[in-house]
């Protein structure tokens, strides 16, 4: 679980700061976040793809709707006047 895994590398640079002193303590904490971003980043553009798939892959039917509901939709669909 990548939380577990960071909470314990976070807890990790805590102590080796402690060790070292302050002056290394930010080239490993920002390692650590880079690291983390980026697989984050990459994580998100997994499931983006795979949510792209799924969506590709459903099949949609027209259907008729009463008046008031498309008028509901409609008007969420909207643009707002602060934005005209």
């Amino acid at each position: 679980d990548f939380t577990r895994l960071f909470d314990e590398s976070v807890e990790f640079v805590n102590v080796s700061e402690k060790l070292c002193g302050r002056h290394k303590k930010h080239a490993l904490r920002a390692t650590l976040l880079a690291q983390a971003k980026v697989f984050l980043e990459q994580l998100h553009a997994n499931n983006v793809t795979k949510l792209n798939m799924l969506l590709d892959q459903e099949r949609w039917m027209q259907v008729d709707v009463p008046s008031e509901i498309q008028f509901l939709v409609n008007e969420c669909i909207k643009p707002s006047e602060a934005f005209r």
